[in-house]
């Protein structure tokens, strides 16, 4: 089985054997394991309780630049950002931080 491929401008890229993808439940795009630590880098970047609709902040990293964290995983957005799924030290889900604000 093969796909139509679109980006998020909905402009076709051509096809893909379902094989080589992962088929992901929303905009947010599917889960990805990466446990990796992260310096919060710029401030003002919105902390979400969900990516899939961006309709609850938690917070913004002006607070916490310079913190440490650890991304346990992170997703491709489909408007082509990516997004880290942040813990603080204590295992404590902290929301989601777009990379960018990160290093």
């Amino acid at each position: 089985m093969y796909y139509s491929l679109y980006d998020n401008k909905g402009t076709w890229k051509g096809y893909i054997n379902a094989a080589g993808v992962t088929s992901a439940k929303g905009p947010q795009g599917a889960w990805l394991k990466i446990n990796k630590p992260v310096t919060i880098e710029r401030k003002g970047y919105t902390i979400w309780a969900n990516i899939d609709t961006f309709s609850h902040k938690k917070g913004n990293t002006t607070g916490i630049y310079k913190k440490k964290y650890q991304a346990q995983g992170q997703y491709h957005h489909f408007s082509g950002a990516t997004y880290y799924s942040l813990y603080d030290k204590n295992g404590t889900w902290k929301g989601y931080l777009n990379s960018n604000a990160t290093k």
